[in-house]
């Protein structure tokens, strides 16, 4: 059959993406650019917050308006969304041929193969994760300079505001030989930057060997001939050790780059979120890390509108905001889940306020980058060069070691002979704006 997928959510979603389709693909299947030209679609779904969950239901709306059209013959709903919500979606959207949930992503070929026989629901969803997180079959929906690679599934953490544990399971790492054979295999087909994802990266091997050995790993990575960049989402503060600090700050190909979601500073809602850590220590970590890794980009995510958050705590957090300078900085309106701890929460913040808050909090951290990107000019940087620009013609969209792709800034750099897709070159820095930047090429890294 021909398949087509719609991907929705984080790049861990997205990997998902790649395996089903992986799958498929060494099953003979025939995967498509457009799922107009698709027998079968599949929507990997988000679930995470009311937001995503909205987006998923749309999406699937318009594809169920695709098959009632008769441009696509079946739907396969995958992820989150019918690993929670299967009995809802099966009751409110009979057009759907088959749900696959989080744990038996697996079955995405026997799925398949049934879709013809039966016109009966197929509904492969367990609650219980009994799939081999080994070596993955992957068909590649990002560029090949740049790969993620899933370390972990699921969460050990139980953050009051969160149901991912809900959704993933309980953590569990992949052992490092699997993890170094795909990184070895990506670098030989060509990718130059390998990004490392799990829900949080900094627990890694806590399961599986009975200790943190994220930095075992990293060290492992950094030996591989061929990698340029290696690069880690995601690292709870809590687990952020001096080993791990060590490794970031004097390997060969780890980018300076540290992704820390902090959600918060005020310690009366750090408490309240089941966070584990303080306003002190979160304040000594920061330290440290720009204290021992010399030009560091710190990345954090914050949470406005948390309940119990008044004013008080909220002007703590733009003061912490505006005193850190974090090099990049995205912050998220609180979700009230009923499945989560926090629902049970009395002192609800208004929509109105959550709102207010969260654009007076992006303006501050608008004026910070602005600051951090002006500053720059003058410097010459390493950019990894991802394709052309959506938004300027003539230019090429390129990211440094400061950025993770879809996130954070670009770094426009003129086209003109001598760079293509995936080059690493040195520019300097000729203009900065609030999230982006614009440089002058000066010629191909070595």
């Amino acid at each position: 059959m021909k398949i087509g997928i719609i991907s929705l959510g984080c790049p861990k979603n997205l990997l998902d993406s790649e395996v089903l389709l992986g799958t498929l693909q060494k099953e003979r299947h025939t995967i498509v650019d457009a799922i107009e030209k698709a027998d079968v679609v599949l929507v990997n779904t988000c679930s995470f917050i009311e937001q995503a969950r909205e987006e998923s239901i749309q999406v699937i709306l318009e594809v169920v308006e695709m098959k009632r059209a008769g441009t696509i013959k079946h739907i396969v709903v995958c992820g989150c969304l019918p690993q929670k919500f299967a009995d809802d979606l099966e009751r409110e959207v009979p057009d759907i041929d088959a749900m696959i949930g989080t744990f038996t992503l697996d079955k995405i070929a026997e799925c398949i193969e049934n879709l013809d026989k039966t016109e009966a629901l197929q509904k492969f969803i367990s609650q219980k994760d009994e799939q081999e997180h080994t070596y993955y079959s992957r068909y590649f929906l990002t560029p090949v300079h740049t790969k993620y690679i899933k370390i972990a599934e699921g969460c050990d953490h139980r953050c009051s505001f969160c149901v991912i544990p809900q959704l993933r399971g309980s953590y569990r790492s992949r052992p490092i030989e699997a993890v170094l054979q795909e990184a070895r295999h990506l670098v030989q087909a060509g990718t130059k930057e390998i990004i490392l994802i799990a829900q949080d990266t900094s627990y890694y091997g806590v399961d599986f060997y009975k200790k943190r050995l994220l930095a075992k790993l990293l060290r492992a990575l950094d030996d591989i001939n061929g990698l340029r960049w290696l690069r880690v989402l995601y690292l709870y503060p809590n687990n952020i050790d001096d080993e791990l600090i060590d490794i970031i700050a004097h390997s060969k190909h780890m980018c300076k780059y540290i992704d820390i979601p902090l959600q918060h500073i005020s310690d009366p809602i750090l408490k309240s979120m089941r966070r584990n850590i303080t306003h002190k220590e979160i304040r000594t970590l920061i330290d440290k890390l720009r204290t021992k890794i010399p030009g560091v980009a710190l990345r954090t995510s914050m949470i406005v509108g948390y309940p119990g958050e008044t004013y008080v705590e909220f002007n703590e957090l733009l003061k912490f905001i505006e005193e850190t300078r974090f090099e990049r900085l995205g912050a998220f309106l609180y979700s009230d889940e009923k499945d989560a701890a926090s629902f049970q929460e009395k002192k609800k913040v208004s929509d109105k306020v959550k709102k207010s808050r969260y654009q007076d909090l992006m303006l501050m951290q608008q004026d910070i980058s602005r600051e951090i990107n002006e500053a720059m000019v003058g410097t010459t940087t390493e950019v990894i060069i991802d394709g052309p620009s959506e938004t300027e013609k003539g230019y090429y969209s390129g990211r440094s070691y400061m950025d993770a792709p879809d996130i954070d800034c670009q770094i426009l750099v003129k086209k003109q002979q001598g760079i293509k897709v995936g080059d690493i070159v040195r520019v300097k820095v000729k203009k900065g704006f609030e999230y982006d930047l614009e440089g002058e090429y000066l010629g191909t890294a070595l």
